[in-house]
């Protein structure tokens, strides 16, 4: 695909994306790692957290006259005197959807409130969803310090300007390695019903595999996102042999209202420095899409 091509399809104003950063934060996983390393230590802030607890409860109820002091573990996660502190146990794998835990890594270690994103959701349950704003949520593919970044539907253009900044964000505030996914969905604006229009073979022959896995060859063997371009040597194929852990995920299609084809093939260690390559397969999804949707007219040479 030329450049000329693939600026023609990120700029196209009839194509909706949305996405989801995977990304895992080795600075928070430090400060849990030294929380747990030691027994001893663990039981230390265990006993600071009871102290803390039992006196702010003492001062709240009028049995105390001044505030009690943040442990030092806490205060170096952002508490301040008066916050409700968490249990030192949170900082254990087993309870890593705590939403304050999650809060404490997303603006504290990752820097949220620097990124040019107004509005956001910070939730601990996986099946959170919004069309309007940005949610930020754990993922159980990733381990304790990871969490899935995932944007409204949007042009696809402002997407693009969008996705540098992100990008390099990630790269100074968190890190990606080989269990994040980098998912795009999108849809068509000028495609009122994308299931009955959608040609699932056409869908599969525009996508080129082999390329996306010459940059991502890890990502052929992600249990997540299972490659698709075989399943065209099928004699017939629907939207049910395309479900979320296929690398093109047509599940959605079967929504009532928000209808998208989410494609997974991108991800791995180091994603987020392929900016080049990422906008070009991007570029290869839309045309894929209109084509498969018969948006586009193809030109016979």
């Amino acid at each position: 695909m030329t450049k000329q091509e693939v600026s023609k399809y990120l700029a196209d104003r009839n194509v909706v994306v949305g996405a989801e950063f995977e990304v895992i934060c080795p600075s928070y996983k430090e400060l849990a790692d030294k929380a747990y390393r030691s027994q001893a230590f663990l039981m230390d802030m265990n006993f600071e957290y009871e102290i803390y607890m039992n006196r702010l409860m003492e001062y709240f109820d009028g049995d105390r006259y001044t505030m009690p002091s943040v442990p030092k573990w806490a205060r170096k996660m952002g508490y301040k005197p008066g916050d409700e502190i968490p249990d030192p146990m949170l900082l254990k794998k087993s309870n890593r959807n705590s939403k304050k835990v999650l809060s404490d890594m997303v603006e504290n270690y990752f820097r949220i409130d620097l990124l040019p994103i107004k509005e956001y959701v910070i939730s601990s349950s996986v099946e959170t969803k919004n069309l309007n704003k940005w949610v930020i949520k754990p993922d159980y593919s990733l381990p304790f310090h990871g969490f899935e970044l995932v944007s409204p539907p949007m042009p696809v253009r402002r997407f693009v300007d969008l996705l540098p900044v992100i990008f390099k964000h990630i790269d100074k505030y968190s890190a990606t390695n080989s269990q994040c996914g980098f998912h795009v969905s999108l849809s068509l604006k000028n495609s009122h019903n994308m299931k009955q229009d959608l040609d699932i073979r056409k869908l599969l022959s525009e996508v080129d595999e082999g390329l996306i896995y010459d940059y991502f060859s890890a990502r052929r063997r992600c249990e997540y996102a299972s490659p698709v371009k075989y399943k065209l040597r099928y004699r017939n194929i629907s939207i049910n042999d395309f479900q979320h852990c296929s690398a093109v995920n047509l599940d959605h299609l079967n929504s009532r209202n928000n209808k998208y084809v989410e494609f997974r093939h991108l991800g791995g260690r180091g994603y987020h420095t392929k900016l080049t390559v990422i906008k070009k397969i991007i570029a290869m999804y839309v045309k894929a899409m209109k084509r498969a949707c018969g948006k586009e007219r193809i030109q016979y040479k």
